[in-house]
Parts: structure tokens; C-alpha cells; sequence
């Protein structure tokens, strides 16, 4: 049910028709009491209006900027996996590791671990076609590799991303979601529920009986008692749990096998649902000024995401790429430069001023100064630095494109100032939980 969720707020943001909107926030471009140690956001309003006043900018995310992920699990050697189990409704909830990362970035399931044996050699087998069974005796279904955006976007040390696709791309993983209804009611693996007591190890048979067809097996047996069951013929076929029969071997029997069978479709089929992909994984990306919307001459010290903030405009959802959250003033006869992170006001002191904000940017080219926290409303008079005493008449206003406190705040992030460059491209990783 977790999946769906993921997928339905995937949608909602991702589909041409999309009709929710996410937005990136940066601010806080003045310093935290201790820089190095950066507040805790809370979840209290004081929090909200602080993060909203001192808003600089962002940009929209699009669908190509989320991704489902599931848990990151490296193969490695000397680890028991999880193997898949038909009747485990909590092995894609619980975080099982019933799945690996191999070092070439191949996705594989278990879908037995020779009864809870540690694995010693890593799967590598790209065959979409069928599985493989490496020489720890571990049976694994191949599902996809990751692709370069893939490891770059999505892949962190904690979360890989997953998938599945709905059109042919060319991967190999098509081939396998292609090719999985091969394996659909295969039996990759049989549970020992009770292994018996037999006199005689040879005489024993095991039958396999129900829907599918073609499924063979034979016991290993030690000390008289079923310890492991080698499946030489996976058949195919079985919709339902197979009736498996043991016969023969003499003494008192009593063993009870039960076999696990493949989701509908078949492993590899649905990769998504298959590892449990519930929690999204939001990549975001601001280059530069992002079209002169975001200062790139101070400092950032928090990001934030928005569902559907408003057009301070005319109040309607923003569509647009970027944005601009200062208010932006253009004067004339400006003596000497404001300065970054100063307060500028308008008023005989600035503690009684009628207007105040605080300088993000000076644009001398343009003499423009840009400003978060304001307070008031500016009329055109003169401006005056509080720290630099600098003044100049203000001529014209450019408010925030954003309705302060609209939409709904999905996350706040505090982290220690980031100095940002026209060439350089911020990335950021934030996980979603559902």
C-alpha cells in the first residue's frame, strides 16, 4: 500500500497534467549563532515564518528530479541474505535483505540462500532470461543495472533507486521484466518445514504435485534427516502452492516441504513492488543564478520544499521554472555601497523605522539592492544602511513571486553555509518516506 502511495504523489508531480507543483527553497543567508554547528529545524510555526522570511529563491522540481528508492544493500561476502518468501507479506516492509548491489551496480534478488547459509560469491550474471546459481549455492533473479544518471541522481550510501518500466528503452532491464513470465510459477526454492527421520537415505523421493508442471527435486540427507532439498528442474506454471509428497526411505518419515513460488508475473516482472519501493527519493539541482532568479554572491545556510505555493501576482498556483523570494529595489543617488547581511530602513532610526529588510545582494551595475526579512512597506523616499550609513532614493519596488506562508511546507534542512558560484551546481539528496 506504501508504494502506491509513493507512486500516486510521484504522479501527481511528474504527469504532463501534472496539477501539483513542488518548489525548492534556498535561504538563510545570514550567519547561525554558531556556523558549525547549524540550528535544528522544529516543527513549529516559529519555524516556518523564520524560513519563509528569509527566503531568497528556488526553482520548480519536475518528475525527472524524483525517484522511488528502495534501501541500499552492497553485496558482501560472509553475509546470510534473506531469500524471497511467497508468504512473508513484511519482506519488502521491514527492510529484509532479500536483494543486493553487486560492485558493477547489478540489482539481485535472492530467491534462496541455501538454507541460511552465508554467501561467498558474488552474483554477476546479466542473463535476463533465467537466474543463476552461484557456487555458495545462493539462487538470484537478475533485475536491472543502474545507469549513469541513476548512480549520479539517485544512488547514495544508504538508498538505490528502483523502477519498473512501462515502455521498451533498450535496457536490459526490459529484457528481463520482458522475459520474466517465463520464470511465473517456477520453483526456485523449497522449504523445510520438518526433515523427517529416514532409515534409508537412497529410497527417498519427493513429488510435486499441483497446477504447474515440470518441477523436480531430491534430498540431501544427513544423520537421517532432510537437511537441504536440490531443485534440478525449477517447471513452471504453479498459480498456487504446490502439494510436495515425500515417500520411501524407510523409519518414521515425517518430513513436510513446502514450496515457494514466484509473485504473479513472475521475479524481475515488477521490480518496484518486488523490493518494496515506497519512499521517494527528490534530487535537486540549482545552477548558477538560475536565470539572475537566485544571488549568487552570498550564502546559503537552509533549503526547504513546497507543495504548491502561490503567485504573490495573483494568487494561483506557480508554474514557473524559477523564482525570485527578495524584494528588490532599484534607486538612484546611492552614495556608496550597502552591504551584504545589513539591515537598510527607512525611518529617523531603525528602531523606529516604518520599513526594514535585509541586504541578500548590492547590484551596483544595476543599483539594486535585494532584501529578505522585510518589514513594512517601502515608499519612495530615502534608504538608509544601518551599518554603512549609506543612503538613496528608492524609485521602484519588485516584490517576492511567492505569497509568503502559501502552499504547504514539506521540509526544512539546516546545514552550514554554502558559498555559491555562477559555474557551480548545487545537488541536493532528500528522502521522502511513506
Amino acid at each position: 500500500m506504501n508504494v502506491f502511495v509513493s507512486q500516486q504523489f510521484k504522479e501527481s508531480v511528474s504527469e504532463a497534467s501534472a496539477n501539483s507543483k513542488i518548489y525548492l527553497a534556498y535561504g538563510k543567508a545570514e550567519a547561525w549563532a554558531n556556523d558549525a554547528a547549524p540550528t535544528t529545524p522544529q516543527s513549529c510555526l516559529c519555524t516556518l515564518r523564520d524560513a519563509w522570511n528569509t527566503m531568497i529563491g528556488g526553482k520548480n522540481i519536475t518528475g525527472n528530479d524524483l525517484e522511488h528508492v528502495v534501501p541500499r544493500y552492497n553485496w558482501t561476502s560472509g553475509v546470510e541474505y534473506a531469500q524471497f518468501y511467497d508468504r512473508d507479506g513484511d519482506i519488502r516492509e521491514s527492510n529484509s535483505q532479500f536483494y543486493v548491489l553487486n560492485s558493477s551496480y547489478g540489482i539481485y534478488k535472492c530467491l534462496s540462500n541455501n538454507y541460511g547459509s552465508v554467501s561467498t560469491t558474488e552474483p554477476t550474471s546479466t542473463n535476463p532470461n533465467t537466474v543463476s546459481q552461484t557456487a555458495d549455492g545462493y539462487i538470484w533473479k537478475y533485475m536491472y543495472t543502474l545507469n549513469s544518471e541513476d548512480k549520479y541522481r539517485f544512488l547514495t550510501d544508504d538508498w538505490m533507486p528502483v523502477r519498473t518500466l512501462t515502455e521498451d528503452n533498450g535496457s536490459d532491464q526490459w529484457a528481463v521484466q520482458a522475459s520474466a513470465g517465463s520464470g511465473d510459477g517456477s520453483i526456485y526454492a523449497i522449504l523445510i518445514e520438518s526433515g523427517g527421520s529416514y532409515a534409508n537415505s537412497d529410497n527417498i523421493v519427493i513429488s510435486i504435485s499441483g497446477t504447474g508442471e515440470g518441477a523436480n527435486a531430491y534430498a540431501n540427507v544427513v544423520g537421517g534427516v532432510i537437511d537441504k532439498v536440490i531443485i534440478d528442474d525449477f517447471g513452471s506454471g504453479y498459480e498456487a502452492t504446490p502439494t510436495i509428497t515425500v515417500t520411501g526411505g524407510g523409519g518414521a518419515g515425517g518430513a513436510n516441504l513446502r514450496a515457494i513460488i514466484p509473485p504473479p508475473g513472475g521475479h524481475g516482472s515488477d521490480p518496484l513492488y518486488e523490493l518494496g519501493g515506497r519512499n521517494i527519493l527528490l534530487n535537486a539541482r540549482v545552477t548558477g543564478s538560475e536565470e539572475d532568479k537566485i544571488p549568487i554572491v552570498n550564502e546559503i545556510r537552509q533549503l526547504s520544499f513546497i507543495l504548491d505555493p502561490l503567485r504573490t501576482s495573483d494568487g494561483t498556483v506557480m508554474a514557473n521554472t524559477a523564482y525570485k523570494q527578495t524584494t528588490d529595489i532599484t534607486l538612484t543617488g546611492v552614495g556608496s555601497a550597502y552591504v551584504e547581511d545589513e539591515y537598510v530602513y527607512q525611518g529617523g532610526t531603525f528602531t523606529t523605522a516604518t520599513f526594514s529588510g535585509r541586504v541578500v545582494e548590492w547590484d551596483s551595475a544595476n543599483s539594486k539592492v535585494k532584501l529578505n526579512r522585510v518589514v513594512g512597506i517601502p515608499t519612495a523616499d530615502v534608504l538608509i544602511g544601518q551599518n554603512t550609513g549609506t543612503t538613496g532614493f528608492i524609485v521602484s519596488t519588485s516584490d517576492p513571486e511567492l505569497e509568503k506562508y502559501s502552499g504547504r511546507m514539506l521540509y526544512i534542512e539546516n546545514f552550514e553555509p554554502i558559498t555559491r558560484d555562477e559555474n557551480q551546481t548545487e545537488n541536493f539528496q532528500i528522502v521522502l518516506q511513506f
